[in-house]
């Protein structure tokens, strides 16, 4: 029997290597346990046109740079789709969507980072995601010498290439985790700092306590 429950949206952030994909695995078999309607899914990406966006976005043609305004219309154009398409509807038949990734990364990559304005930024992610807004936000953190071991294990032993952020500095690296924390303490009641330096297992364990004490 399916756990009736009120429909939740709830996204996973964090910079690369600190185990996004993994935990929204292990976050779903865990919401699976307790019966909870759900679907998982990720940005950019999500439908075929943001899926195709996606790879654009990761790889752009190497004789063409990427100038931010345009990265953040791609991301912002994939968006859409993907709310449109995929996470309000299922929202609307009761169904929770976990979704890797979504508007707190733009404040991050785009804004805080790239330097567009975030009074910009906000407006045109509030036109795209209809003013859709997650109900929890978790953030995973460690620190930059283990997220970037990850991601080299990662390019090495994944048969998906490598995006350009993969290959970044740590000190871009870096600036990503001080983005999503100062974020975090931004927005306390939605974001939750979750320690990714842990198992997987303990971290996901870690999470289920608040959606249940929230949710449940």
């Amino acid at each position: 029997m399916v756990l009736k429950v009120p429909a939740r949206f709830i996204t996973i952030e964090g910079g690369e290597g600190v185990g996004k994909s993994l935990f929204t695995g292990k976050l779903s078999d865990a919401l699976s346990s307790l019966k909870v309607e759900h679907k998982t899914t990720r940005e950019p990406g999500g439908t075929a046109i943001a899926d195709y966006l996606r790879k654009i976005f990761h790889a752009p043609p190497e004789h063409e740079k990427l100038v931010m305004e345009a990265e953040l219309c791609i991301i912002c154009a994939s968006r859409a789709q993907h709310v449109h398409h995929v996470v309000k509807p299922e929202l609307a038949r009761n169904s929770w969507v976990v979704c890797d990734r979504f508007s707190d990364s733009s404040r991050v990559y785009q804004g805080m980072i790239g330097g567009v304005q975030l009074d910009l930024l906000e407006r045109i992610n509030s036109m795209v995601t209809y003013g859709l807004q997650p109900d929890l936000t978790f953030v995973l953190d460690c620190d930059v010498a283990t997220s970037l071991g990850r991601v080299k294990g990662r390019m090495t032993d994944s048969s998906e290439e490598a995006s350009r952020y993969d290959k970044a500095q740590s000190e871009f690296h870096q600036k990503v985790r001080d983005g999503f924390l100062e974020l975090a303490r931004s927005f306390p009641d939605r974001m939750v700092i979750i320690n990714a330096a842990q198992s997987v297992e303990q971290s996901v364990a870690d999470a289920m306590m608040v959606i249940k004490d929230r949710f449940l």
